[in-house]
């Protein structure tokens, strides 16, 4: 019987973090092919705009005016 747990722990040690790879690397996939068909929400992207446009946000015609610190007494 021991000879046996001793085959199988090597087995066993290296199969674990294996798998884990293995399942990180099909979570990730999936996520890849699911992201070509529906469009993350709020990033911008060209396929959440009707037009295919990205909206810019528009900038004011003149800057906000910055007041001088004055020095403390």
């Amino acid at each position: 019987m021991t000879g046996l747990l001793r085959g199988a722990l090597p087995c066993i040690a290296v199969a674990l973090p294996v798998a884990g790879l293995v399942r990180r690397y099909l979570f990730v996939l999936a996520g890849h092919v699911v992201g070509l068909f529906v469009p993350a929400a709020g990033s911008g992207s060209a396929a959440d705009t009707p037009g295919g446009a990205v909206p810019r946000p528009r900038r004011d015609a003149a800057p906000a005016r910055v007041r001088p610190v004055r020095p403390s007494a």
